[in-house]
C-alpha cells in the first residue's frame, strides 16, 4: 500500500472520529498545470497536473464528460475510486479532492489533538540547512531561493529540461543561471539522495506516484521534507514514515481562494494570498 493510500485511510478514520461530513463535489477546475476541486462548506483543494508548460508525460486523454460525471458525487468516494489510478489527470483529481477533505484537519486545533505542531515562523528550510550540507531539491521552483548560497552543494533534480527552467546566458560561452546549483534529471535521484544531508521533495510526486521510491532513497538523509501546494493534505502518515517536515498550506478564506483561482491564469495569486503557510512537524520536534 502506498503512502498516499495510507493517508487516505487515515483521513477516512479521522472523518469518522470527528463526525465530519465530506459533502459532494461541486466543481472541478482544470488550469494550466493544476487541478482544483471545490466542494461544499468551503472545502477546496489543489494538485499539480503536469500539463501546459509542465507537461513531461504522454498521458491518455481524459474526456471532459468523465470529469462531469464526478460532479455531485461524495468527495470521499471520488478519492477512493481514483487514488490508485496510473492516469495522471485522474490521479490529480483524487489528490486535489484529498486536499479539499484535509482542510478541516489542518487547523491548529485539529493538528494539536493529533500531536502535530504547526510552525509559522520565517523560512523553515533556512533554519535547518547548515553551511556544510549537501542539499537536494526534487522539483525546480521557489524553494531554490530559500537554499541557494546557504549550503556546500545544492542539487536540483527535475524531469523538465534545464533550458525551460533556468536562465540561458549567451556570451563568449553558453551558461545557465543560477550557476550555484547543479541540475540533474530524475534518473540521478537515488545517487543524489544517498549523499545528501537534506532532501526536500516536491509534492507533485504524490500525483506522478514517485513519492514512495523517493522516500526510500532518502532514508539516510538527516532531514527530509515535502513541499508545495499539493502537500496540503493531512501529514500524519508522512510524519510517521520518514518525512521530518511538511511545508503545507491551509486555505484560510475559501470564498476568496475560489474566486481568485477561477480568474487567475496560473494559480499564483490564489495560492499566495489565500492559503496560510505552515510547516507541520511532530509535536516532539
Amino acid at each position: 500500500m502506498t503512502i498516499l493510500e495510507k493517508t487516505f485511510l487515515r483521513l477516512k478514520l479521522l472523518y469518522e472520529m470527528e463526525g465530519l461530513d465530506p459533502g459532494p463535489l461541486v466543481k472541478i477546475a482544470l488550469k494550466p498545470g493544476w487541478t482544483a476541486v471545490l466542494g461544499t462548506k468551503g472545502l477546496c483543494g489543489t494538485a499539480f497536473r503536469f500539463t501546459g508548460p509542465h507537461k513531461v508525460y504522454e498521458t491518455p486523454e481524459v474526456e471532459l464528460a468523465w470529469y462531469q460525471g464526478l460532479i455531485g458525487r461524495n468527495l470521499m468516494e471520488v478519492v477512493g475510486e481514483n487514488i490508485v489510478s496510473s492516469v495522471i489527470p485522474i490521479k490529480s483529481v483524487a489528490v486535489a479532492a484529498l486536499s479539499a477533505l484535509s482542510q478541516p484537519l489542518l487547523t491548529p486545533e485539529s493538528l494539536a489533538k493529533r500531536e502535530i505542531s504547526a510552525w509559522n515562523g520565517d523560512n523553515y528550510v533556512q533554519k535547518i540547512v547548515n553551511p556544510d550540507d549537501v542539499v537536494t531539491l526534487v522539483g525546480y521552483g521557489g524553494m531554490v531561493e530559500n537554499v541557494i548560497g546557504r549550503c556546500r552543494e545544492l542539487h536540483v533534480a527535475d524531469m523538465r529540461p534545464p533550458q525551460t527552467l533556468l536562465t540561458t546566458i549567451i556570451g563568449e560561452e553558453i551558461e545557465y543561471e543560477p550557476h550555484q546549483l547543479i541540475f540533474h534529471g530524475a534518473e540521478d535521484d537515488e545517487s543524489l539522495f544517498k549523499k545528501s544531508d537534506v532532501v526536500i521533495i516536491t509534492a507533485s510526486s504524490l500525483v506522478n506516484g514517485t513519492i514512495d521510491d523517493l522516500l526510500h532513497y532518502a532514508v539516510k538523509a538527516r532531514s527530509v521534507g515535502l513541499y508545495g501546494p499539493s502537500a496540503s493534505i493531512i501529514p500524519d502518515v508522512f510524519l510517521e514514515e520518514g518525512v521530518d517536515f511538511v511545508m503545507s498550506h491551509h486555505v484560510h478564506d475559501p470564498d476568496k481562494f475560489i474566486d481568485t483561482m477561477l480568474n487567475d491564469m496560473n494559480m499564483e495569486s490564489a495560492l499566495r494570498k489565500f492559503q496560510k503557510y505552515q510547516v507541520l512537524l511532530p509535536a516532539r520536534a
